[in-house]
């Protein structure tokens, strides 16, 4: 099972350089929504961690977040994801 990443560039850098290779960047909800659908679908993925900051469409989480099997993980809190990949990586990745 896979481990992906998806929001904006701020979110997504560190998660790249801790080393997760699946990480897509947005810019707009609605690029959000359609790779979010994409990710949903994916079989092969297990946990997908979202940038909290963008917006789910009501079709996505009904037809898409309900039916899916992966692990959606949601967050925004930038300052905790610097501390925590600080913490793992010995050095300051977001600045």
């Amino acid at each position: 099972m896979k481990v992906c990443v998806l929001g904006r560039k701020d979110f997504c850098i560190g998660f790249y350089i801790a080393g997760i290779s699946d990480v897509y960047i947005v810019d707009t909800d609605t690029e959000f929504n359609h790779k979010l659908k994409t990710l949903l679908s994916d079989e092969s993925i297990g946990i997908i961690i979202l940038d909290d900051t963008l917006n789910i469409t009501r079709e996505v989480h009904k037809h898409y977040i309900s039916k899916s099997k992966a692990i959606i993980v949601y967050l925004n809190e930038i300052d905790q994801i610097k501390k925590e990949l600080k913490d793992a990586l010995g050095i300051e990745v977001l600045k």
